[in-house]
């Protein structure tokens, strides 16, 4: 897959007052389908007063081979590089990003600041884990701006005693860009690379118009001698429940349909075979509907959330026996196996009852139509 590849895992611009600092990286376009496309912006530590909005974005390259970049970053400033399949950037930095950086320019030459431990001698943070975001709450004692990262691998100590996050292992950044210099910082996390159940590790890294800066990676000790400490996201539940059966056509011109239906729910990924969940219906006639009580389904969880479950899909299957004086082929529909979609940020992640109607399409033998109608329900826990 195309990615922006660090050469040395420092996603900072080391910089000095007389010359700023350059951030370096490379272009891999790699596994796509066409060229690529960057886009970049740098916004600059504001003046004292009301903060102005952002720059836009503006396409620098359009790249079809592995090349180098290295920009200029003014020292404070901060400098973006957004990756797009080419055509597709957009002057927001939102989209269909492939990859992204971003590179605070903070002093090489003078050493670190204690901006996050200078009032008590401990960071002042508050962490709010869901199950798809991480909210931080952090204080320092002067105005600063701020980049919080969140890695699946422990970061370390690099040159000059500045945080490193190992190369393709951060899952989600943000930084301070709407609210500007603060000496209060509350900044979300929210991507869906951030799995539900996994482990995490975290840096914040702050920086003050002059680029002197400061991080942390545990919210209860100065960094070093502390190590870096993980965070847990809570773990996911998925409920689903088939509750009723619109039946269209039964299938049968001179009397009613008798069979049965199945609710099927590809939990794992393929080539995992899905959880089928069979019942029998003696009788059902066109026009009509069937509620089920209870409802039939399952819950999934809680669970850890992997790559081979983070995706569920459901569908609804029915057949209808013919049999005595009308007996024939059997006569089959189902509707398409249908993504349940898991909303990912604070306040959006958990759904209940949310409603999934499915028509049916034939499969084989006369036409049986019909509509299922399945609730689910996403919640997470400790």
């Amino acid at each position: 897959m195309a990615r922006l590849i660090l050469p040395s895992d420092l996603e900072i611009a080391p910089g000095t007052v007389a010359a700023g600092g350059t951030a370096a990286f490379t272009v891999d376009p790699t596994g796509v389908p066409g060229k690529v496309e960057i886009w970049t912006r740098t916004i600059t530590f504001p003046p004292p007063g009301p903060v102005p909005p952002p720059p836009a974005f503006h396409k620098v390259g359009v790249f079809s081979n592995t090349t180098p970049q290295l920009k200029a970053v003014p020292l404070a400033g901060l400098f973006q590089v957004r990756l797009y399949l080419e055509g597709e950037g957009k002057a927001t930095g939102d989209g269909n990003v492939l990859d992204q950086l971003n590179f605070p320019c903070v002093l090489s030459d003078s050493g670190r600041s204690d901006f996050l431990t200078k009032c008590a001698d401990a960071p002042q943070v508050d962490i709010t884990a869901g199950g798809t975001f991480v909210t931080l709450a952090f204080a320092g004692s002067k105005l600063t701006m701020s980049r919080v990262q969140l890695a699946k691998k422990e970061p370390f100590l690099g040159m000059a005693g500045f945080p490193v996050v190992p190369d393709k292992s951060v899952v989600a950044s943000t930084h301070s860009e709407s609210t500007g210099p603060k000496f209060l910082h509350k900044l979300a996390l929210s991507d869906k690379r951030m799995l539900p159940g996994n482990t995490f590790f975290f840096v914040i890294l702050v920086w003050d118009s002059n680029g002197n800066w400061d991080f942390v990676w545990d919210p209860a000790a100065a960094t070093p001698p502390a190590l870096p400490k993980p965070i847990t996201t809570k773990q996911r539940s998925t409920d689903i429940r088939l509750t009723k059966l619109y039946y269209l056509n039964d299938s049968d011109d001179l009397s009613d349909g008798e069979g049965y239906f199945s609710l099927i729910v590809q939990h794992n990924a393929p080539p995992a075979e899905p959880d089928v969940m069979p019942f029998d219906v003696t009788d059902f006639a066109s026009g009509t509907s069937l509620d089920l009580v209870p409802p039939l389904g399952k819950t999934y969880g809680p669970e850890v959330v992997t790559g081979d479950i983070q995706d569920v899909s459901v569908a609804v299957f029915g057949k209808d026996e013919d049999s005595g004086l009308f007996a024939g082929d059997s006569d089959t529909a189902g509707t398409v196996l249908t993504p349940l979609q898991f909303p990912i940020g604070e306040g959006k992640e958990e759904v209940i009852d949310r409603l999934l109607s499915m028509e049916s399409g034939r499969i084989g033998g006369e036409e049986l139509h019909f509509v299922a109608e399945v609730l689910y329900s996403v919640t997470y826990h400790q």
